[in-house]
């Protein structure tokens, strides 16, 4: 039984010290237009949520990742959608224009600053940040100790 709601995906990308973000200026939809936002979009109806987070930002950046690199850290669930939001560490992160939406990397620090964000982007961002920075310390922990 469908509950009428779409599923989305964003997906914030960092380079392996943290510094930048891959963010878009996005051109749709309308009340989106002209700023930024994490690269994601529609989830279709044949893939999952993190099949999704892989191709939109490849179509949106033009880099390719596995789905396998995505980290789900967040769930959004509104009466009109629900948006998973995953993060990645990729090395080297580089994207390039593609399509209508201008792909870019910012420093993390300067976007915090920025007041052209998507509303609610900025604390995804920094959740995001805090998820895969967590994640890396527990990781290294881990591998520290498997000596």
């Amino acid at each position: 039984m469908s509950t009428g709601r779409k599923d989305a995906v964003l997906g914030f990308a960092f380079d392996p010290e943290f510094r930048t973000v891959a963010l878009v200026r996005k051109e749709h939809p309308e009340w989106m237009k002209g700023l930024w936002n994490a690269p994601g979009g529609h989830v279709a109806p044949d893939e999952s949520a993190v099949q999704a987070v892989a191709r939109e930002f490849f179509e949106e950046t033009g880099q390719f990742t596995l789905a396998e690199m995505w980290v789900p850290f967040l769930t959004l669930d509104t009466p009109d959608y629900n948006l998973f939001c995953f993060w990645a560490v990729l090395d080297p992160l580089r994207v390039m224009t593609t399509g209508a939406e201008q792909a870019v990397v910012d420093a993390v620090d300067y976007v915090v600053e920025g007041r052209d964000l998507v509303r609610n982007t900025l604390w995804m961002l920094l959740m995001a940040r805090e998820a895969a920075r967590t994640h890396a310390v527990r990781t290294a922990i881990y591998r520290a100790t498997e000596f």
